[in-house]
């Protein structure tokens, strides 16, 4: 038996722990009200640390995910920052479109109210 090498027990105990201390930290994160600033970001920056040791666990315990290969192969693990920006910007002018046209649909609506309000009035 080598030395060097955990044994299976070992890592699934590793995943396990894992789990356990990324629920914790996640948990505690929605229980702590929005107005503890700091103690939210101390549970959010843990539970980001425990979910790349979840990950590393995992790797290490049951080998690499099944689509890893072909995503390294094809590219898609790296995004150009080029395009990655270009999707933020897409986003944010969606969702300034989506609010403009709410806007303009609530608009509409209370000057149609107005408008038959004084013709039936």
């Amino acid at each position: 038996m080598r030395l060097d090498r955990p044994s299976r027990a070992d890592l699934d105990h590793e995943v396990q722990e894992a789990w356990e201390a990324l629920r914790y930290w996640e948990e505690r994160h929605e229980r702590l009200p929005r107005t503890r600033l700091a103690a939210r970001r101390e549970a959010a920056a843990a539970a980001a640390a425990w979910r790349v040791r979840l990950k590393d666990a995992e790797r290490a315990a049951y080998g690499p995910p099944v689509w890893e290969p072909l995503a390294i192969a094809l590219r898609l693990h790296r995004v150009p920052e080029r395009l990655e920006r270009w999707r933020r910007r897409a986003r944010r002018a969606l969702i300034v479109g989506v609010a403009s046209l709410a806007a303009l649909a609530g608009a509409s609506a209370a000057l149609i109210a107005v408008v038959v309000e004084r013709l039936l009035g």
